[in-house]
């Protein structure tokens, strides 16, 4: 499971340690965990398996995290990535009670990760290198990019509004 509940450009870039994931371990099962309505970006995703959707509205986002919670406890996960450096994606790290939970150490859950790296900030260090350095030991560190998988009809939605050629759509 790959936990990144912060918004559009943040999930785009988890796409990065998705995609270096399946590459290095293509028979893994690999579900993300996304606020809604980042979920839209996943549909007919050709090999992720599921995709849970966070509801952080204010009047359902404790009710959701609940069910979340219970709903990951339940999946047994094997290993579980935090892309995420909050105390709520953190907690949901930790009391998935997966053996292996890798996250940034500056989360104040960090102390209940297994695999910790310190989340370099400021120093030009790209999001991308980020993920990369907290899957080290887990892909073999060359970096993907980050991509999305549309499906036919986003295409052809995109050149119906005149996105076309204007929209990254990374192959």
């Amino acid at each position: 499971l790959f936990i990144q509940t912060a918004f559009l450009g943040d999930v785009v870039l988890a796409t990065s340690g998705l995609e270096a994931w399946h590459r290095e371990h293509p028979e893994d099962e690999v579900h993300v965990l996304v606020r809604k309505p980042m979920d839209g970006l996943f549909e007919g995703h050709p090999w992720l398996t599921k995709v849970w959707a966070w509801d952080k509205r204010p009047r359902v986002k404790g009710k959701d995290w609940r069910r979340l919670i219970r709903g990951v406890r339940k999946e047994r996960y094997d290993v579980v990535v935090n892309l995420h450096r909050h105390a709520s994606s953190g907690i949901l790290t930790a009391l998935s009670m997966a053996p292996i939970r890798v996250g940034f150490s500056n989360n104040p859950l960090a102390w209940r990760f297994t695999h910790r790296i310190p989340h370099r900030w400021g120093d030009g260090t790209h999001e991308t290198h980020r993920i990369a350095a907290l899957l080290e030991g887990f892909v073999d560190g060359e970096l993907c990019r980050p991509a999305l998988h549309p499906l036919p009809q986003h295409i052809e939605e995109a050149r119906q509004v005149g996105a076309e050629g204007k929209v990254l759509i990374m192959p």
